[in-house]
């Protein structure tokens, strides 16, 4: 098995053990009043349509085939990068399948789209999140380098759940097992905006697409101030020109880990690395 199969039926099956699948989210349905079979006995485990404890990590595909109840069930989530307050940067998104009712760590930002003025996208600030309901989401400095898990008991598991926001422009779309999306709006590298084009999203995550398809596809804009570099995006080596002595220079940094060279970081992600250079070709393709 791999890591992309989502749920396993062992009911009416007589099995001592079972290797365990690579993805954690797995869900094993076996018979009401069976005791699950060596191996997955730590695994989400559900008794005919009743789970004791379903525990779900982040970037790894959940779904169920069909409903059952988690008398408790948590997601777990790590951010590694930490927003500034006021500042439009490292946002990314976030969709539950359940409706948590407490948060190991509130040091967080949550906003919900909310609507749109004049065809331009506006998120509102939430204190609680919702089943199947996407939002945009960054950590603060406290929230950083910490596992964070939302949980709740008693919960109602259904297959197929509807998850998106609209607005009359566009469609705000979470999905649990991660697509990869074409003509759609995804949050970039850095956090600050959602961009139009291709991209692999990834679980319990979101995205935008047009409801009808817009002749100008502007970058919908994450809440906060942008952030603009005072030096020429792409220009590594600071010669006031972009070109192919900037990839030279880019390389340089990245094999000698020089970590105090803005520059540097091409996409504005935060880290410098091979990625930084591909961004860095595609400015240079561009000009």
């Amino acid at each position: 098995m791999c890591c992309d199969v989502v749920a396993v039926s062992l009911e009416g099956l007589t099995l001592n053990s079972i290797v365990p699948n690579e993805n954690p989210n797995t869900l094993y349905f076996i018979d009401e009043n069976a005791t699950a079979p060596a191996g997955i006995e730590n695994c989400n485990i559900v008794n005919g349509s009743m789970a004791q404890n379903i525990a779900i990590k982040d970037g790894y595909p959940f779904m169920t085939p069909q409903s059952f109840t988690a008398q408790a069930i948590s997601y777990e989530r790590t951010f590694t990068k930490a927003r500034r307050e006021g500042i439009a940067e490292n946002w990314s998104t976030i969709v539950l399948p359940f409706t948590p009712t407490t948060v190991s760590n509130n040091n967080l930002w949550i906003e919900r789209f909310a609507q749109e003025v004049d065809g331009v996208v506006t998120f509102s600030e939430v204190n609680n999140m919702e089943a199947n309901v996407p939002y945009i989401i960054a950590a603060k400095q406290d929230a950083i380098g910490t596992p964070i898990t939302w949980s709740a008991s008693n919960v109602l598991m259904k297959p197929e759940p509807i998850a998106y926001t609209s607005g009359d422009t566009y469609l705000m779309t979470g999905t649990f097992v991660g697509e990869t999306v074409e003509e759609a709006y995804a949050v970039n590298a850095a956090g600050s905006v959602a961009k139009w084009g291709n991209a692999a999203v990834e679980p319990f995550r979101a995205y935008f697409t047009e409801l009808e398809a817009l002749e100008n596809h502007t970058d919908i804009e994450l809440p906060g101030e942008a952030t603009t570099p005072s030096y020429l995006r792409g220009d590594v080596n600071g010669d006031g020109e972009v070109d192919v002595r900037d990839i030279t220079a880019l390389i340089d940094v990245i094999m000698n880990s020089i970590t105090d060279n803005p520059r540097a970081d091409v996409n504005e992600d935060g880290d410098i690395d091979v990625r930084d250079i591909t961004a860095l070709i595609d400015i240079i393709m561009n000009n």
